[in-house]
């Protein structure tokens, strides 16, 4: 378990402790060093908590400090809701959730605030009734979710009326400004926006009042570069998801709870973060009571309904301390999982398209079971658990696992320098330089006919890692492909490395004594839960 989730149990015991029970706690956030636990009430308060380890009394009976004591709250003029740290740990922001008050939406705990208006207040496209927030980590925008209850369910109401989120430059500065927003969904309440663990993806909630709703994930990259290069748009008139297409990276309609169901993957690290708790406990003798007491208390209602197979397993080991079937019912789930692929038989090689159909729980199961397989020594126990092996000790086929399970698509380069202390890649990238440079020898004897900035390039070729040179690299790369490029002017050579880790339909890998079907694994990638990337390296000499 980790001490964040320790730590909001008891922030919440305490905190009831001192707001006025007729009031009621809306949200809670730890300032940027963990000293100070602060939360917004019902009230119009926030309140503040000392956490501070350092401050823990050293005797009995004597708290001189007021560790686990509130010491102090600030009354909002206007109210306070949505509460986030900020990478100043003397600073908090927050919304004030108010209908009425957006000139004042937006506050520092200082307390400061910023006018939550785009032109006139009176449009469908604003940021009105600010209710969350969270910041970039290095303090330079703020994003905040508008509800716009009022303006959704007032008599006349804009059939485009809708929440939306707001963009906040410079929020921790003299002069924080609200600079743009997205466009407004007709009909959504937006309740919660939050920041993948890289900070590369901003979510948002969008419930409406029927009890449905859909989540957005927006590119931040994209929206600071709308931000600050509009291409001649007024941001105060016009959406920026609307200037650039490219902001929105994925929206779901996934009801009830869009932000809780949406961030599968948020809740995915913070699940395997609880699992890292499991394994120090499995590592202990003797001591079955105590794993089934934390299963039954932070594991089993966390995964409940969202991992089934891996709910029954966990279950039933919590209280026989056997897991002897588990590797039968697993292997059932990932069959199951080539049921769900899309063959082609036009198709050579890869999973084809990404994200051509909706995830289901099964899906999400078999992410998280590779996961724990890349995940290396934290997880040994939970591969097997569900009885597969394991890339403990095995860094590149952890590393490249868990960039195809990271979903981003992008080019992972390899080390060349870990790469060539595989025998036969040595020894290829070798003879390719030496080639390369006989070919120089002979363009540089007909020199009339050399030009600058003029590469050479040899034959692309292909060879495949042995398992028994390298367990490691034979699951990261396995086939590759390989050729040279040369300028004969300069006498630079450069050996270019190329793989595609992609899984074909038709074939199979034995990942540490259990085989899987590759289908199993291009399943993630048509799902939209994993994807599909090219692997790439560069060795350089020079003649």
């Amino acid at each position: 378990m980790s001490w964040m989730s320790i730590l909001t149990r008891q922030a919440i015991t305490k905190l009831f402790g001192l707001v006025n029970a007729t009031s009621g706690l809306r949200q809670i956030a730890v300032s940027s060093d963990g000293r100070k636990l602060f939360a917004t009430a019902a009230d119009g308060y926030i309140y503040a908590v000392n956490i501070d380890p350092e401050d823990k009394p050293s005797e009995p009976n004597s708290n001189p400090r007021k560790w686990w004591e509130q010491i102090g709250k600030v009354l909002t003029p206007t109210g306070a809701w949505g509460l986030a740290a900020t990478p100043d740990p003397l600073k908090m922001v927050f919304t004030n959730g108010n209908p009425n008050t957006d000139g004042s939406g937006f506050g520092v705990l200082t307390v400061s605030y910023t006018n939550l208006t785009l032109t006139n207040n009176t449009n469908v496209f604003e940021v009105n009734e600010g209710v969350a927030v969270t910041m970039t980590a290095d303090g330079k925008y703020a994003f905040v979710a508008g509800r716009n209850s009022k303006k959704i369910i007032e008599v006349d109401a804009n059939p485009l009326a809708g929440g939306n989120i707001g963009i906040i430059k410079d929020p921790l500065g003299p002069n924080p400004k609200l600079v743009a927003a997205t466009e407004p969904v007709p009909g959504s309440l937006t309740n919660n926006v939050a920041l993948s663990s890289d900070g590369k993806y901003l979510i948002g909630s969008y419930p409406t009042l029927g009890g449905g709703g859909s989540a957005y994930v927006f590119d931040v990259e994209e929206i600071i570069k709308t931000v600050e290069n509009p291409g001649g748009k007024d941001l105060t008139k016009v959406a920026f998801d609307k200037i650039n297409p490219k902001v929105v990276s994925k929206s779901f309609a996934i009801g009830g709870n869009p932000l809780g169901l949406l961030v599968a993957q948020n809740f995915e690290d913070i699940l395997l973060r609880e699992l890292e708790q499991f394994e120090r406990l499995l590592s202990e003798p003797n001591n079955l009571k105590q794993i089934d007491d934390f299963l039954k208390r932070w594991i089993l209602p966390q995964i409940q309904g969202k991992y089934p197979t891996i709910e029954r397993i966990l279950r039933r080991f919590g209280e026989t301390g056997d897991w002897t079937v588990a590797d039968t019912e697993i292997i059932a789930l990932l069959n199951k999982g080539v049921d769900r692929y899309r063959f082609d038989s036009s198709r050579v090689d890869g999973s084809g398209p990404h994200g051509v159909r909706a995830p289901i729980p099964e899906d999400r199961e078999i992410h998280l079971i590779f996961r724990g397989v890349a995940g290396g020594a934290n997880f040994a126990w939970f591969a097997r658990l569900v009885g597969l092996g394991n890339f403990e000790n095995l860094p590149n086929a952890s590393r490249h696992m868990n960039h195809y399970l990271e979903n981003s698509g992008q080019p992972l380069t390899i080390d060349m320098n870990e790469f060539m202390k595989v025998s036969s890649v040595k020894k290829n990238v070798e003879k390719a330089v030496e080639e390369a440079k006989k070919i120089i020898a002979r363009s540089r004897k007909d020199s009339k006919n050399l030009r600058p900035n003029t590469l050479i390039s040899g034959v692309r070729k292909s060879d495949r890692i042995r398992k028994e040179e390298s367990v490691d690299w034979f699951f990261a790369v396995g086939d590759y492909s390989y050729w040279w490029q040369a300028d004969p002017l300069t006498g630079e050579i450069t050996v270019q490395i190329r793989d595609q880790y992609n899984w074909d339909q038709g074939k199979d890998v034995n990942i540490l004594g259990v085989t899987i079907k590759d289908e199993v694994l291009g399943s993630l990638h048509q799902a939209g839960l994993a994807q599909e990337y090219q692997v790439k390296g560069e060795y350089k000499s020079r003649i």
